[in-house]
């Protein structure tokens, strides 16, 4: 495993920016350090622990920002929560709630695309293991029925990444 002061992280990013890929380089070397050792199965294992990461973050973030309700605004208002966490975080996506519709669309400054390309990392190897299935199990501390799709993906080519939220029986 190699640790992040030796991945070559272009000067063009803020200090921010070089911040948040260093802590999603070693987000990463863990995970491939899993696959090394015990084979492709580990990613299952990575978003496992992912998923319940998540899904306590979830929990916290209602209790302490006193989130109620268990429909998609409360989805929304605890997305909002999980953003101001970190007031200097650079990727900040745009978020949308549209009658049974919540979307959040990024399109701006990504560590985990910047470090898979520092990394020269499978992308398909990314995303789905880490930020989707915490993010998911997050919002399921809201409502367990919540359900998921990506739109659009920008490592796929798409301009944006984009997912879209909805509660079963809702739409």
């Amino acid at each position: 495993m190699r640790y992040g002061s030796q991945w070559s992280i272009p000067e063009t990013f803020t200090e921010k920016q070089r911040q948040e890929i260093l802590e999603t380089i070693k987000e990463f070397e863990h995970q491939f350090a899993m696959v090394e050792e015990f084979g492709e199965e580990a990613l299952l294992v990575w978003k496992k622990i992912n998923e319940e990461r998540g899904y306590k973050k979830g929990k916290y973030l209602v209790e302490k920002h006193g989130i109620t309700g268990n429909g998609l605004d409360a989805v929304r208002q605890l997305i909002e929560a999980y953003l101001d966490e970190d007031a200097e975080r650079t990727a900040r996506p745009e978020i949308s709630l549209e009658g049974d519709i919540l979307t959040i669309t990024s399109s701006n400054f990504c560590p985990i695309i910047e470090t898979a390309k520092i990394m020269n990392l499978n992308m398909a190897h990314t995303c789905p293991f880490s930020t989707r299935p915490y993010f998911l199990a997050m919002c399921r501390a809201v409502n367990p029925g919540i359900k998921h799709k990506n739109a659009k993906w920008r490592t796929k080519g798409d301009r944006t990444c984009q997912e879209i939220f909805w509660i079963e029986g809702d739409i």
